[in-house]
């Protein structure tokens, strides 16, 4: 019951999010409804396939061809929504090498991936049987999921790495600055987090917190099998654990200023703006893709002169966010900044665009 509603309500979201994002049109979204329903299909037939033709054999061929075959559909299914959500770009020149800073990080995270799975399988060798089945286990879940996860963020990866390339190779406008320039304007940024009021209180998101605890309370109480005991304590559980993330939150934000100065003082002091998006403080935030998009460019209040850029990122489920990204304004840039109104104008038509 409570999964059909999860899932409804996850579905709903994400398509009113889709509905707001400028990639959509009703065209995009039948081609790929059609195109992913086939290829669903096309999976659920190669699964009846190995199924009859593995009947009568052993059940180890029977497992390890399901396996397989449950792998490379995934894969090949994470591949096809990727492929097609991601918006047409420029073609680079042969001779230009593709940036890694974004691939640079997957590695990071494969690497994590594989000493884990190394400590797993050490830990089954000098464990008795028992210990080797659920470590085992452990293990060959933690494989699928990271071969699923490392495909499907290498593959974005790249992509956002093409971008970044097109970029930094043929940008619209590109400024430097002096490190007398990068230290004061970092400064002030870190300034107004540390003076912002905190965006997670209790006053603010406690009474949220209450509200789904009674909600999760009822259904578990009026739709859950199991003794009162059983159901109070998995409730308490439940609630201490929501209430503790929220505590850490609450707790977090106090070093974001610390955390917002040492990525500013590591990003080199420069800002590229280009066709597919743009490239400051170390993160490149396109212009238009599925998971984030511009909103609103206008110049900054206050000083020193600079530029404020809104992207909406979409995030895990149909949660959305809105990015900040400051830009330093140069002296003498007002030729720049008015290529940057005419060219995110026609790049961004349902954008707000205000800077000259």
């Amino acid at each position: 019951m409570y999964m059909l509603l999860f899932l409804a309500v996850t579905i709903i979201g994400a398509i009113a999010a889709w509905r707001q994002n400028p990639m959509y049109t009703l065209g995009r979204t039948v081609r790929f409804v059609l195109v992913f329903g086939l290829a669903l299909a096309a999976v659920i037939f190669a699964i009846v396939g190995v199924i009859h033709v593995t009947a009568g054999k052993s059940q180890a061929v029977q497992l390890t061809s399901m396996f397989t075959l449950t792998g490379v559909a995934t894969l090949a299914l994470i591949g096809l929504i990727i492929q097609m959500s991601l918006p047409a770009s420029a073609a680079l020149p042969k001779s230009a090498k593709l940036v890694r800073f974004h691939r640079a990080k997957v590695d990071a995270w494969a690497k994590r991936a594989g000493w884990t799975i190394l400590a797993l399988a050490l830990l089954a060798v000098v464990l008795p049987t028992t210990g080797k089945i659920i470590v085992g286990t452990l293990g060959g879940m933690l494989v699928f999921l990271s071969i699923v996860m490392l495909f499907a963020g290498y593959m974005s990866a790249r992509k956002m790495d093409q971008w970044l390339t097109e970029v930094e190779l043929r940008p619209w406008v590109h400024w430097t600055y002096t490190s007398e320039q990068w230290s004061a304007w970092n400064a002030f940024r870190v300034q107004a987090v540390e003076g912002a009021p905190p965006a997670v209180t209790w006053h603010k998101s406690g009474w949220k917190l209450a509200l789904a605890m009674v909600g999760i309370a009822a259904g578990v109480f009026l739709f859950t099998p199991g003794g009162w005991v059983f159901k109070a304590v998995y409730v308490v559980g439940v609630g201490g654990l929501l209430f503790g993330i929220a505590a850490w939150s609450m707790s977090s934000q106090k070093g974001d200023g610390a955390r917002i100065a040492a990525k500013l003082k590591a990003a080199a002091p420069e800002v590229y703006f280009g066709e597919e998006g743009l490239f400051a403080d170390g993160e490149f935030l396109p212009w238009v893709s599925v998971g984030v998009y511009l909103i609103t460019a206008a110049p900054g209040k206050g000083e020193p002169a600079h530029l404020d850029f809104q992207f909406m990122k979409i995030e895990a489920g149909s949660n959305s966010a809105i990015v900040n990204q400051g830009v330093l304004l140069p002296a003498g840039a007002d030729a720049d900044v008015a290529k940057l109104q005419q060219e995110l104008t026609t790049k961004c038509p349902t954008a707000g665009v205000y800077l000259a």
